[in-house]
């Protein structure tokens, strides 16, 4: 139940004492000084619980807690903090996946994916230039890490849907320029005539312990990382001759702009600077570089202090900035 006692709580706690004599009681979901807290009240104690509370409605949550607690508690026999701690993360992580993805209704296939704390998520904005394999890399990331605890952002871009390439939401520019004005989107940009943009609902996916993948650009590097001054950066890198073969088999560049792209490349990749930077060459077979990159993506840096520095034979160490 949903009540919003920001000055007399002991009042609300004491109505459900004498309503339930002699009972164990879980209150959920009270509103304290804009913090949310579930009650655990015994005879002896009253425990406040803070949770992450996403600001949407889905029927049936009361019914899930229920359901949950009961896991938790009874055919795991945890403490009942614990327990309560565990669904109410479970819950704000399953509501904040389906608030991202647009649904009517809840999607279960996620909740055996979540992760039972309340630390931050990464996020990972990975760079690269044109025929080094990025766009490859997040496919087959995409396919391997479905229902995860992984979301890779979809990019809103003023492109037709049906142009080709990445799965985009397209959007004209008269409405990405409304949506800008209204701060909808975290990070944007724009390159080759386009507008590319990343709703700002990846940071309610953030908060609730997802790390958020988003296919970045180099250009807007440096923008990005003032907005999240702990994100990842992967950059993908590959070799001159590498890059080459790749551009002239996807035929969309003659010889000569091939090579200026190559030297822009090479350029970018020798004078690309920054903290958390991950290093990834992409010259080995996809399914070596592919495993690495998964890897990156899933791993937990939420303990780690320092400056981020991978330990992979794939990554090319000296390139670690």
């Amino acid at each position: 139940m949903d009540y919003d006692f920001n000055t007399n709580i002991s009042s609300l706690i004491n109505q459900f004492i004498c309503r339930y004599p002699h009972v164990n009681l879980i209150v959920k979901s009270i509103a304290l000084n804009n913090t949310y807290y579930n009650y655990c009240i015994t005879e002896k104690d009253h425990n406040k619980i803070p949770f992450n509370k996403v600001n949407a409605n889905f029927s049936g949550t009361g019914d899930l807690f229920a359901a949950l607690f009961i896991k938790h508690a009874f055919l795991n026999e945890e403490q009942v903090k614990i327990a309560i701690s565990k669904t109410a993360a479970y819950l704000s992580k399953l509501i904040a996946y389906n608030v991202y993805f647009d649904k009517e209704s809840y999607d279960l296939s996620i909740l055996n994916s979540f992760s039972t704390t309340q630390t931050k998520g990464s996020l990972f904005y990975v760079v690269g230039p044109s025929g080094v394999g990025k766009d490859t890399l997040i496919d087959l990331a995409k396919k391997q890490l479905k229902n995860s605890n992984v979301i890779f952002a979809q990019r809103y871009i003023t492109r037709d849907k049906n142009a080709g390439g990445e799965d985009h939401i397209a959007i004209s520019k008269k409405s990405f320029v409304e949506k800008t004005a209204q701060n909808f989107f975290s990070l944007w940009w724009q390159s080759h005539d386009n507008f590319y943009g990343i709703s700002s609902n990846i940071n309610l996916l953030l908060e609730n312990g997802f790390n958020v993948v988003v296919n970045g650009s180099r250009g807007y590097y440096e923008e990005a990382v003032k907005n999240y001054p702990d994100m990842k950066t992967i950059l993908i890198t590959a070799q001159e001759s590498t890059i080459r073969t790749r551009l002239i088999k996807r035929n969309r560049e003659n010889l000569e702009e091939i090579e200026k792209r190559i030297e822009r490349s090479k350029y970018f990749q020798d004078n690309f600077r920054g903290k958390n930077i991950i290093v990834l060459s992409n010259d080995t077979a996809l399914e070596v570089s592919g495993k690495a990159f998964i890897e990156i993506l899933s791993k937990d840096y939420t303990s780690q202090k320092k400056e981020l520095i991978m330990k992979q034979p794939i990554l090319d160490q000296s390139k670690i900035i």
